[in-house]
Order: C-alpha cells, then sequence, then structure tokens
C-alpha cells in the first residue's frame, strides 16, 4: 500500500484507540476491563495513546485504567509502557498511582521495582499497603531499609505486608520485627513472631498449623492411658 494509503489507515486505527480510551469513563469495573482487552488486542499501536493520557488525561478515572491497559499490554509482551507507568507512580491523583502499583505487579516490570520504594512513604495506606507485595514480585531486595521502616507504618495492614515482604526477600530486620512483637494487631504480632522463629524451632515434619511434636506425644500418652483402662 502506498504512503498516500496508509494515513487515513493510521487515522483510523488512532481514532479507534481513542475511542476506546474514551469509553473507559465508566463506573463499572467489568466494562472497563473488557474495554482494556480490546486495547490489548490492538497491540503496539495502543501504546502512544495511552501514554499520553496516563500523563495528562483531565479525567482521573481514565488516568487510572489507562495505567491499567499499559500494564496489560505490558505483561502481552509489547514494549514501550514503562516510562509512561513510572509517570503514573507520581500521579496526583491516589487511585492513579494505586492502579499503577497493581499494573506493574501483574505485568511483573521489573524495571519499575526500584521505583516503587518511595511509595512506601506514599500519602494512601492504601498505595503504601499494596508496594510490599509487588516488591516481592519483582524481587527487589534493596528495598531492605525502606521495608523495614513500613514496620512502623501507622497503619497495621501496612506493617503486615512490610513483614510478609521482609520473609519473602529474606531480609535481615530482626530489630524491626522485634518492635512488632506487641503490635496492637494479632495477625502483625503473628507475622513478626513468626519471622523471629530460627529455622531450626521449626518442626520439618509439620505444615503451618500443624500439632507441635510435644503435643502429638501427650495425646498419644492420653490415649494409650485411656485404651489400657478400658481392657480392665
Amino acid at each position: 500500500m502506498s504512503a498516500v494509503g496508509e494515513t487515513p489507515l493510521r487515522a483510523e486505527r488512532a481514532g479507534r484507540v481513542d475511542a476506546l480510551i474514551a469509553a473507559l469513563d465508566h463506573e463499572g469495573k467489568r466494562r472497563s476491563l473488557a474495554v482494556i482487552a480490546r486495547i490489548v488486542r490492538l497491540g503496539a499501536e495502543a501504546v502512544p495513546a495511552l501514554a499520553r493520557s496516563v500523563r495528562g488525561h483531565p479525567q482521573v478515572r481514565i488516568r487510572a485504567w489507562s495505567a491499567t491497559a499499559l500494564g496489560a499490554l505490558a505483561a502481552a509482551g509489547v514494549r514501550g509502557t514503562t516510562v509512561a507507568l513510572r509517570a503514573a507512580l507520581s500521579d496526583p491523583a491516589m487511585s492513579v498511582r494505586l492502579h499503577a502499583v497493581r499494573a506493574i505487579a501483574d505485568a511483573g516490570v521489573r524495571r519499575l521495582g526500584a521505583a516503587l520504594i518511595p511509595l512506601l512513604r506514599d500519602p494512601s495506606g492504601g498505595v503504601r499497603g499494596n508496594v510490599p507485595a509487588t516488591l516481592v514480585r519483582l524481587g527487589v531486595r534493596r528495598a531492605g531499609p525502606a521495608l523495614r521502616r513500613a514496620c512502623r507504618d501507622d497503619r497495621w495492614y501496612v506493617r503486615l505486608e512490610a513483614v510478609r515482604a521482609i520473609a519473602a526477600l529474606h531480609i535481615p530486620a530482626a530489630s524491626a520485627l522485634r518492635g512488632l512483637r506487641d503490635d496492637p494487631r494479632p495477625g502483625v504480632r503473628a507475622a513478626a513472631r513468626a519471622g523471629l522463629t530460627p529455622p531450626d524451632r521449626v518442626d520439618p515434619a509439620a505444615g503451618a498449623g500443624a500439632t507441635p511434636p510435644a503435643v502429638r506425644r501427650r495425646d498419644a500418652g492420653s490415649r494409650a492411658g485411656r485404651a489400657g483402662r478400658s481392657r480392665n
């Protein structure tokens, strides 16, 4: 096809992408995800319009779902999404930053792992609470100091996720974990104490929640005693 014929075709495709992006301004999550599935089928040609949308669209909802769409394209192997996703991490709207964090996690964009670390101090507890699991997904062990600080977060769910990430990434943090042994939240206390338990104190034959050996021996003795009495 000649260059003269290509220009209208490109314009038609660009108009189709813009129309799909406009359709992201919808309250229903299911519909937005359906639109994103159609965007993903367009592949790389959707990236420039999404990048413009995530950076400067006046509608927060469209910027947020544009970040999700960029993550879906990245997960599908489409290149060129990283710069726009990084920009979304500093959007003034909490929902856009949150969508970007989740998109990066779902797509496994390792190149943006370090860019997530500052978000452990994000003003939104919802954003902070989603960052630790994303750091684990991307294998960002350099986040150790920030995760140890997050153990003192004023939101219990951020503290819990920080403890879980520290354990999953094998980050030394004994001092931070000891400070959580008396946390007001039982889940945080349990996670911190589990992180402080030396591996040689765990029964390798017993899974999580299994009966400890001493209790098993005591129960076995009780059953033997009852059996002896029943025979007499």
